[in-house]
């Protein structure tokens, strides 16, 4: 006979169909918790006041009230469990219900997609039994010396032509337990925690090591890396930087450095000093998510930048909306006048790739062309 192990955790589950609640509830008591699903939210409420859980599945689509205002309400309760999104939604609303939960503060786990079957949702909730602990600034920290931290690369098309000619380095964590966290999980986590720098230098390093790695194989790709400037402008970054080209031998045409446009009113006159030594230097600067910050004309007249990034948000809504097309034209007729080279983000379909084309943009990445890819992937993708 076997017995059941110890309890794990507490496994809360709100959902509107009560046969999801059961089926969650029943592969949650084989991995070993305690489970408690209900249809009304606010039995949730009243039974997490007495009972706190260490994982919450929660359905965004609730009679009455909807995920989102579970969230808040959550938020607003110090909720402190690993939530995971159950929902049969299209993929942005996900994603968008995660980034919302996690500006609130909340611990967004992740996603279970409908229908899903019991091993996948076992899976699931296996991971989520290791991760007892939220992530945290220490264990970031440990993340870096154990080399579980990871750059992903996509590919970023010329327009003209075609051609691949550089690749944007995307951070990622290849944490043991809860496998591939993204950068939106534990970036903000270090930008608070003040530890934002050595994550830039990790990426810098990694990146510039992988571009001497390709031109010595005779991959001419230039990599784009974003960096945070969330606290104070780090004045030594430039030459730092300098010696690590120098040390692998490329140079400094090999990097572009990408800075998000709301980091960019930050001590704007010690970022001018910044930037321009940057481009002093021969790397080219651009101005991440454009359009969604503030003052931006200010920063494309004061800042030495060379290229603008379209934000995705633009670039996804310019096929169904006038004004969403509008923009997306009239940056990049600001780019050009400007003498910038133009980025878009975020393209998705054959269409979106026209229209950008056919508009005079320069270059674009998105799904449409590639995902993020491991390193050792790109000269299989660029071969094919």
């Amino acid at each position: 006979m076997t017995t059941k192990a110890p309890p794990r955790g507490h496994l809360a589950v709100l959902d509107d169909e009560s046969l999801f609640c059961e089926f969650v509830g029943y592969v949650g008591d084989a991995c070993g918790y305690d489970v408690f699903g209900t249809t009304q939210p606010h039995q949730l409420f009243d039974h997490l006041e007495q009972h706190p859980a260490s994982v919450i599945v929660l359905d965004l689509r609730m009679p009455g009230i909807d995920g989102l205002d579970v969230l808040r309400q959550f938020a607003r309760s110090g909720v402190g469990a690993n939530i995971l999104i159950a929902s049969g939604a299209e993929s942005r609303v996900m994603e968008t219900a995660l980034r919302l939960g996690r500006a609130h503060g909340l611990n967004m786990a992740g996603i279970i997609r409908k229908p899903i079957d019991a091993d996948a949702l076992r899976d699931v909730l296996e991971r989520q039994a290791h991760a007892d602990l939220p992530l945290s600034p220490e264990r970031l920290r440990a993340a870096i010396d154990a080399e579980e931290l990871v750059l992903h690369y996509q590919p970023i098309v010329d327009l003209r032509d075609g051609v691949v000619t550089g690749v944007e380095a995307l951070m990622r964590w290849q944490h043991p337990q809860l496998g591939l966290v993204m950068p939106s999980v534990f970036i903000p986590m270090a930008e608070r925690a003040g530890i934002v720098g050595l994550l830039t230098d990790w990426a810098l390093g990694e990146a510039v090591r992988q571009a001497g790695i390709w031109q010595r194989a005779g991959l001419k790709l230039k990599i784009a890396v974003n960096i945070s400037i969330a606290n104070a402008p780090d004045e030594g970054l430039p030459e730092r930087l300098q010696w690590m080209c120098e040390n692998e031998g490329i140079t400094p045409a090999a990097i572009s450095l990408e800075l998000t446009e709301s980091a960019t009113m930050r001590d704007p006159a010690r970022l001018m000093e910044l930037f321009t030594r940057f481009r002093l230097k021969g790397f080219d600067l651009s101005i991440d998510d454009f359009g969604t910050g503030y003052s931006s004309l200010v920063h494309l007249q004061r800042l030495p930048f060379s290229a603008l990034k379209i934000d995705q948000t633009f670039v996804a809504s310019m096929l169904v909306s006038e004004a969403g097309a509008a923009i997306v034209i009239a940056v990049i007729g600001l780019a050009r006048a400007l003498g910038l080279k133009c980025i878009a983000e975020g393209v998705e379909s054959q269409a979106m790739l026209e229209f950008l084309k056919d508009n005079g943009c320069d270059f674009v990445q998105g799904f449409h062309m590639a995902q993020p890819m491991p390193a050792a992937d790109i000269p299989v993708f660029l071969a094919a």
